[in-house]
């Protein structure tokens, strides 16, 4: 393969959760030649070059295909899609011409939904209606036995591919807002504002964290809610920036990139942790699900949690989510010879 310097990478076509742009930028950054190829734009940093809808995509597809595409060296597919759709039968080609080829999968790619919803603690599963699950889940893991290298970017995922590695989800550490330009830090004395901006409501447990603040606040407890959803990255982090605390997501055990962002801007963090599936429990975050969820909240209206020590922490803990930091998690791939990494 060429010197490592001058390796193309693509990455797309998927940009969910911004994971293909902020990576291609983020290699970018460290002097390699990246760039992120995907059909839309996604919410938040925005890929090199739009393909356009699947549907409309020809004018712009065939030449990329036919000029762009073949001049790469390592191609990072995400979710369940390639260039070609949802085979994923060009991989042997690919490899064949001495390509690398990279998978990562983000959730309900991958996630069986089945096995799921046997599970006695909460999922985000047992809301999601219609099924969210992608139907060539088989391939996807069929595939996974032929890439070179197989990331997902939340350990529970490891359940269901078990020859992955977690990929820590990657946020773009440069365009966050810090923690200092906050106007405020929370007191007893103020009024509780909780910041969410799900961008899917049945997996991210939104209805159970109304209810809670809808009930609590019928109490005369001086809380409220900052819902921003499908909103812009722009709009989104000057709603976070006047907020007192977060909250990811309560059903699924794990954070995602909302999270992961709000941790590196200095927002205590809400969401739950299940245990079983992390090697290392995740410092600050404050833990909480359906079940609990206005507990939490009234220990915190009570001061029995310290909302800034746990800020303190969860920033510490997600310094990992750096882009720059996650994607030196790929230089053995691109430097490795013959044998899958």
């Amino acid at each position: 393969m060429p010197d490592r310097r001058q390796l193309k990478i693509l990455h797309g076509p998927s940009n969910v959760a911004s994971v293909a742009s902020v990576l291609a930028r983020a290699q970018r950054a460290r002097g390699l030649n990246a760039h992120a190829v995907c059909h839309t734009p996604g919410r938040g940093v925005s890929p090199d070059f739009v393909l356009g809808q699947r549907g409309s995509a020809g004018k712009r597809f065939v030449p990329f295909l036919l000029t762009e595409f073949p001049g790469y060296d390592v191609f990072h597919f995400y979710y369940d899609e390639t260039y070609f759709g949802r085979s994923f039968g060009e991989i042997n080609a690919l490899q064949k011409l001495g390509k690398k080829v990279v998978l990562t999968f983000l959730g309900c790619d991958v996630r069986d939904a089945k096995k799921e919803l046997q599970k006695t603690t909460p999922t985000m599963c047992q809301d999601c209606w219609p099924a969210g699950c992608s139907r060539n889940r088989m391939q996807l893991l069929a595939a996974a036995k032929k890439a070179d290298a197989v990331f997902v970017t939340t350990p529970d995922l490891l359940e269901y591919v078990p020859n992955a590695k977690w990929l820590p989800l990657p946020a773009a550490a440069d365009l966050i807002p810090m923690h200092s330009a906050r106007p405020r830090e929370w007191t007893l004395e103020d009024p509780l504002t909780v910041f969410h901006a799900p961008t899917d409501p049945q997996k991210k447990g939104t209805i159970y964290l109304q209810a809670a603040i809808e009930k609590l606040a019928a109490a005369g407890r001086p809380i409220r809610l900052t819902l921003a959803q499908e909103a812009g990255q722009e709009e989104i982090w000057q709603q976070a920036i006047v907020c007192d605390v977060a909250v990811d997501q309560i059903l699924a055990g794990v954070y995602g990139t909302f999270g992961a962002e709000m941790m590196l801007a200095g927002l205590p963090l809400i969401n739950r942790i299940d245990e079983s599936v992390w090697s290392e429990s995740p410092s600050g975050i404050i833990n909480a699900d359906p079940n609990t969820i206005e507990a939490v909240l009234t220990q915190v209206l009570d001061g029995q949690i310290d909302l800034k020590a746990a800020a303190s922490a969860a920033k510490a803990y997600a310094a990992r989510h750096n882009a720059e930091i996650v994607s030196t998690q790929f230089d053995a791939i691109y430097e490795s010879r013959g044998e899958p990494v």
